[in-house]
């Protein structure tokens, strides 16, 4: 992952991404970037990348995500780093969460680990949304385990949101299948 651009190692750095103040009248940073959002999203991910390193890093994710897969590569491997990426990178001022789930889930979609896009990971995040954030700023860091656990955390939502898009889907087939009561024929035979 060391090709997606610096992401400063050593222990002061890394305190330093992971200590956000937050400007009270914008939601924003303290320097009007998009170091944290409206409504703590980005928070604890460190300061965001800005114009050049922001842009080289753009580029390469970019790359990462349209070039075709070695073999070795799991699809979703390659689907939680750009997630991953997206949420430490912030690209916009607001919408980033947003934007991460979206290319997460075309992702999983286009490389077949989620063929038909029922898989609803969000569930699982918007029920532990600490989790969730405390996940993406390990992988921020850009550490082996910081990584290593975003994978896992985002691997683990997938899977249970299989579990949850199969059970949505069963009930709407089970919907469809059994009419509703009121247009019940009583003349049947």
């Amino acid at each position: 992952l060391d090709h997606l651009g610096p992401r400063g190692r050593d222990d002061d750095d890394v305190t330093a991404r992971r200590v956000v103040l937050v400007d009270e009248r914008d939601g924003l940073g303290v320097d009007g970037r998009r170091d944290v959002q409206v409504q703590g999203l980005g928070r604890g991910l460190g300061p965001a990348p800005a114009g050049a390193e922001l842009a080289d890093r753009l580029a390469l994710l970019a790359e990462l995500a349209a070039t075709p897969l070695p073999p070795s590569v799991p699809a979703l491997v390659l689907a939680a780093v750009v997630h991953g990426e997206v949420l430490a990178l912030r690209p916009f001022v607001a919408g980033n969460g947003a934007v991460a789930r979206g290319v997460l889930r075309h992702l999983l979609t286009r490389d077949g680990v989620d063929p038909v896009g029922v898989v609803v990971p969000d569930v699982v995040w918007a029920a532990r949304p600490h989790v969730h954030l405390s996940a993406a700023a390990r992988f921020a860091t850009g550490t082996p385990e910081g990584v290593a656990t975003w994978l896992r955390h985002v691997a683990g939502a997938v899977r249970a949101g299989a579990q949850e898009g199969t059970r949505v889907a069963d009930a709407v087939v089970a919907r469809r299948l059994a009419p509703p009561d009121g247009d019940r024929d009583t003349d049947g035979p």
